[in-house]
């Protein structure tokens, strides 16, 4: 078990990195050795590059699976739910960890089923369901005792105390804690010692008995290894901690403030969420009740996302998996019941510290708002005496000059919305009859096409598919067009999934490839990124953004050109270049260029249409997926659109 969860000190890493780069540049490596070096590379990376870590990780699975490898599969499948867990993206955890338990439990590897258990404890206990953590680990802990495996025995331990301390059972979590730490101890295992010593701080300072937690926390930093970032976030939070209490305001939002740089360089969910609510508390104690509400905001934000993402499917595989296990379906019942009220009571939670915040700042408005208006009406008892008499003469021209006031705006209004109105309704059937136009004409060539020639079954096939996926992009294009008030309402709904890069863009590409070649146009596409990666984003607004950009790529390009698309990927976001090589736009027309009805003085090369819509649509598009669209551009040298979205 610790040699596939304990890690290696920072020069020992790159040392071995280094070694492991070498094997793979050897030639004829065998496979397994191969898989088996992604592996170890992968963990390697998992507290300097997580996203790495990951790709070495699932392709090694990948191989390993290819090689009817199983027992190796099993190393791999504990890594990466152990990395998925640090970065506090439970659901998927939760997957890794059920096709690791139910692999070990088809190879009879009672120890590997312990880690499942143990890694599954994990991953409740961290999604705040901590009955179901205390289950798991104890099942865990049962196995081990038969395997005689002292070293996970301590880990089950640790995790029990710590949901111990979460649900305030102290006395249950110190005992725990204390057999856990003995153990790590006598076997001499420095991150785990870590963890438990600060698991001791943390159980001090709910004492508030500060001294000893300063203690707990220096013992820790003497098992501390450099490359160990997440551990020096969970040390700096509890220090913080000490120190608010302390009354130490400045210096507390100080080393909060270090901590969540490096929380949000590993884009540790968990930490994140955690420093944001000390922040909170910590604005709250300066009665700085905004700032305090932006970070919970913040924290709440982070929580609702990640407890929103596959809710139902992730629910209901564990309602599977406890009574799958369990001795009666009833206590099964009773456990998966458990789960949902403890992730309600954590939504539950987190609603009330944010309605308390609101209470507070809304309570100390009013009171200063009655101050002031007691200390006006002192100063202005006397002048309201003497001009009584004359405001009562007033008021009544006053009133009138008020009701025609309100008559005359709400005629203006009216009139400014039937304006609006028929504003919209000009530009949707602008839009409708400009962006429908390439997609039919497509159609129609394909048609043609099939007409004229004696084909065979697979290719008319393959036609008549491109005419399906053709006509279904036009009528998710009528449905965007009629939501266009809505983007500008804010009330735009994304349809956000991970989906394939590659069988992306070849569908973009071929789609387009009739209008291009009736040209003599050759679309290149550079590709700079992992053909069997995929992204995060609403694939249908990409392509509804991407189908203007190239359209008008090809529109705009002289006969026999190239229309170039240029796609890299980056850690956090994808940059895509379409490029023509057109008369390009003039600087002066630049800036005006995303606007509505914006016509640039260049023309379409073979008498295209062109409503001035089109750039207009993409840019609004590109704002609601949290992206940027811009262009460079010169006469005479063509134009590059570059679009940036995140993963």
């Amino acid at each position: 078990f610790f040699s596939v969860s304990l890690p290696i000190g920072a020069q020992q890493a790159d040392s071995q990195e280094k070694v492991l780069d070498a094997l793979l540049n050897t030639k004829n490596l065998p496979d397994s050795t191969r898989a088996k070096v992604w592996s170890d590379k992968g963990w390697i990376l998992k507290n300097r590059d997580t996203d790495s870590a990951f790709y070495y990780l699932n392709k090694s699975l990948e191989l390993m699976q290819e090689l009817n490898l199983f027992q190796e599969q099993l190393q791999i499948l504990n890594r990466i739910s152990n990395i998925e867990i640090q970065k506090g993206t439970y659901t998927r955890a939760f997957g890794t960890i059920l096709q690791l338990i139910e692999l070990a439990e088809q190879l009879n590897i009672p120890r590997e089923v312990g880690y499942g258990y143990i890694n599954l404890a994990k991953a409740l206990m961290l999604s705040k369901n901590y009955p179901l953590a205390i289950t798991n680990a104890t099942r865990a802990k049962e196995i081990f005792k038969q395997e005689e495996r002292t070293g996970a025995i301590a880990l089950a331990d640790l995790i029990i105390a710590e949901c111990y301390l979460r649900e305030n059972q102290k006395n249950n979590s110190q005992i725990f804690l204390n057999q856990a730490l003995s153990i790590f101890r006598e076997l001499s295992i420095p991150e785990y010692t870590e963890k438990a010593y600060l698991l001791q701080a943390e159980l001090h300072i709910s004492n508030n008995n500060l001294s000893e937690a300063q203690k707990a926390l220096t013992a820790s930093r003497n098992f501390a290894e450099p490359y160990n970032k997440l551990q020096t976030i969970r040390r700096s939070l509890l220090m913080a901690q000490i120190i608010l209490m302390e009354a130490k305001v400045e210096e507390a939002e100080s080393i909060l403030l270090e901590a969540l740089k490096v929380a949000e360089s590993y884009q540790s969910l968990p930490h994140l969420i955690q420093i944001y609510e000390q922040l909170a508390d910590l604005k709250i104690q300066e009665r700085m009740y905004e700032q305090a509400l932006q970070w919970h905001r913040k924290a709440d934000s982070i929580s609702t996302k990640n407890n929103s993402i596959n809710t139902a499917e992730w629910l209901n595989n564990i309602q599977n998996f406890v009574i799958s296990r369990a001795g009666k379906r009833e206590d099964a019942q009773l456990l998966f019941q458990n789960l949902v009220n403890t992730r309600a009571l954590a939504q539950s939670e987190n609603r009330l510290k944010l309605l308390i915040i609101i209470s507070i700042g809304l309570m100390i408005s009013i009171f200063l708002f009655l101050w002031q208006m007691q200390k006006t009406n002192k100063q202005n008892k006397l002048l309201m005496e003497v001009n009584q008499a004359y405001k009562e003469q007033q008021e009544k021209t006053l009133q009138q000059k008020q009701e025609l006031e309100t008559t005359q705006k709400e005629l203006q209004a009216k009139n400014e919305k039937l304006q609006i109105v028929n504003n919209d309704k000009d530009e949707i059937m602008g839009i409708v009859a400009h962006d429908l136009k390439s997609p039919l004409a497509n159609i129609n060539s394909l048609a043609q096409l099939i007409q004229s020639q004696e084909l065979n079954e697979k290719e008319k096939k393959e036609y008549l598919l491109t005419i399906k996926n053709i006509t279904e992009d036009s009528i998710q294009v009528i449905n965007d067009l009629l939501t266009i008030n809505r983007i500008e309402s804010k009330t735009y709904q994304k349809q956000l999934k991970d989906f394939s890069l590659k069988e992306f863009l070849d569908n973009l590409i071929k789609s387009f490839e009739t209008q291009a070649s009736a040209k003599g146009i050759f679309i290149q596409l550079e590709e700079g990124y992992q053909k069997d990666g995929t992204i995060h984003s609403d694939p249908l607004t990409l392509r509804r953004i991407l189908d203007n950009l190239v359209s008008n790529a090809i529109k705009f390009s002289p006969k026999a050109t190239v229309v170039s698309i240029r796609v890299e990927e980056f850690p956090f976001y994808l940059k895509m270049e379409i490029s023509d090589e057109g008369p390009g736009i003039p600087q002066k027309e630049q800036k005006n260029l995303f606007r509505k009805f914006s016509r640039a003085s260049p023309r379409p090369t073979s008498g295209e249409n062109s409503t001035g819509l089109g750039l207009y649509i993409a840019k609004e598009l590109v704002h609601q997926i949290h992206g940027e669209l811009s262009v460079q551009s010169s006469e005479g040298s063509g134009s590059t659109f570059i679009l940036t979205i995140p993963k």
